[in-house]
């Protein structure tokens, strides 16, 4: 009896105990570097594909870099079909890696794969709209234009990149640093894109108001539908 009376609140505390483990590993899945298994599969991957395709990785950030701040050689980089199908490579390369930037960094309450669908959805947004435009009206200036949003925004993303290891390195960094990092970046390459982009517009000879359009629609208005989104 007394042996009974012993064994009985031991079976049940082993019941309690694999009852309360099963609901903690319900809740708190496996994860590295606090982020889940699925994250991390994903950017092993990219991350992979990276140093296979470094070298041209390499070439397509580097041009990206002429086409910023050299006007002469910048056609010469856009008319080269080579660098275009590795801006094409290196922009789908990038931006699950500038996703996971924006989600490490703290920036907002979404989830890693909310984030990299709000940012895939910008690019295929405005690939769209550019195919639209050179529909309407087949001027090479608008083609450049394309090329030219392309090697930006390649730009824009391998300058975030840093920002990634240095939120690592220094968990504890409070993330309006890594904001305002990220701010100054998108400044230092959108507003010269902008710029030169919106004097392209008007040199097709369509009128303020289309360019105003142009602007709202396919630069500004997205940019600030996905930021709106991942803040908030």
């Amino acid at each position: 009896m007394v042996q009974q009376d012993i064994i009985t609140p031991v079976e049940e505390l082993l019941r309690g105990s694999s009852l309360a483990l099963s609901e903690a590993a319900d809740l708190a899945p496996v994860t590295l570097f606090g982020h889940n298994n699925a994250v991390i599969i994903l950017l092993l991957a990219v991350a992979a594909m990276i140093i296979v395709f470094f070298r041209q990785i390499a070439m397509s950030v580097a041009g990206s870099f002429v086409a910023m701040f050299s006007e002469n050689r910048r056609e010469a980089f856009f008319n080269d079909a080579s660098y275009n199908s590795l801006a094409a490579m290196t922009t789908l390369l990038l931006i699950p890696m500038y996703a996971f930037v924006l989600f490490y960094c703290r920036l907002g309450s979404q989830t890693y794969w909310i984030i990299l669908a709000a940012v895939a959805a910008l690019f295929i947004y405005r690939a769209a709209m550019f195919s639209l435009l050179q529909w309407i009206n087949g001027a090479e200036q608008i083609d450049e234009i394309r090329k030219f949003s392309a090697s930006t925004f390649i730009l824009l993303m391998s300058l975030s990149l840093p920002v990634f290891i240095i939120s690592y390195l220094f968990p504890g960094m409070d993330p309006k640093v890594a904001g305002i990092y990220l701010a100054v970046v998108a400044s230092l390459c959108l507003i010269p894109y902008l710029a030169i982009a919106t004097r392209k517009i008007l040199s097709i000879k369509f009128s303020r108001f289309f360019c105003f359009l142009y602007l709202c629609v396919l630069e500004i208005l997205p940019i600030a539908v996905v930021v709106k989104l991942i803040v908030s």
